[in-house]
């Protein structure tokens, strides 16, 4: 029986799947759990009313390791890829590690360029098809962005974003030309974040608040701001995609 080159590509996908999975769990217990980690209320700062989010509890830390792992393993899957191709060219599977850079300008640099020795002519014009660099495929950079401060730092905010918010409620202003504004919730070092502006002379009544909050990565660009389970989904299947583009062009 042939030995599958990508076995080890395939069960790095496999176990980031799982991981995905766990931290989805996670978070949907933390913020399901009793009693409930956040609290809304009605705080006067620099001129205005505004209606506050606070989260009262910080999220555990298995959280954070769960989305690590995720994307280490998601990360590798593509190491393991070149690895295999790296092999049916005749070189040593630690030769060739998957390459993914800052700009497109980087990744046309020689020290990066070289790798088509590794892998082969066929296989690297593909690769370069993928524009595996922010300003082509801006979603491999942040994969390979965000899995590098993993190792360093952690990776994700304490629920940097509102994605379910119901308002029930009546605000009664002095005149028309009072405004109203909505902002996008970022958590500050209190954890905190402000998510409705009022001016002082509106009253509120007759009403409730209704907030349900996710996890959201910061500071990287693409993926800034959104769902963490989602991003890391579209980073399996995006290396999902790229590993069966090889294995039915070059392992069938």
């Amino acid at each position: 029986m042939q030995f599958d080159l990508l076995a080890s590509a395939k069960l790095k996908i496999e176990g980031a799947d799982g991981h995905i999975k766990n931290v989805d769990a996670q978070i949907r217990s933390f913020f399901d759990a009793a009693p409930c980690p956040i609290r809304s209320y009605v705080d006067v700062e620099d001129g205005y009313q505004w209606i506050k989010v606070e989260l009262l509890r910080r999220l555990p830390g298995p959280i954070y390791m769960t989305i690590g792992d995720a994307l280490s393993n998601t990360r590798s899957a593509l190491d393991h890829l070149t690895g295999a191709l790296a092999v049916r060219n005749g070189h040593s599977a630690g030769s060739a590690n998957f390459p993914i850079a800052a700009n497109q300008e980087r990744f046309e640099d020689k020290s990066v360029q070289r790798i088509e020795q590794k892998l082969g002519k066929d296989a690297w014009a593909i690769i370069c098809g993928l524009k595996p660099y922010r300003g082509g495929n801006d979603l491999f950079w942040a994969l390979n962005t965000l899995r590098n401060k993993d190792t360093h730092e952690t990776v994700v905010p304490v629920a940097s974003a509102i994605f379910r918010a119901g308002f029930n409620f009546r605000v009664r202003t002095v005149d028309e030309s009072s405004r109203i504004d909505l902002f996008a919730a970022r958590f500050d070092e209190k954890m905190v974040a402000r998510i409705i502006r009022m001016p002082t002379s509106a009253t509120v009544f007759d009403g409730d608040i209704k907030v349900g909050l996710g996890v959201a990565f910061a500071n990287v660009a693409t993926v800034e701001g959104e769902p963490v389970v989602a991003i890391l989904q579209r980073f399996l299947d995006l290396t999902r995609r790229t590993v069966a583009l090889f294995e039915e062009r070059f392992f069938g």
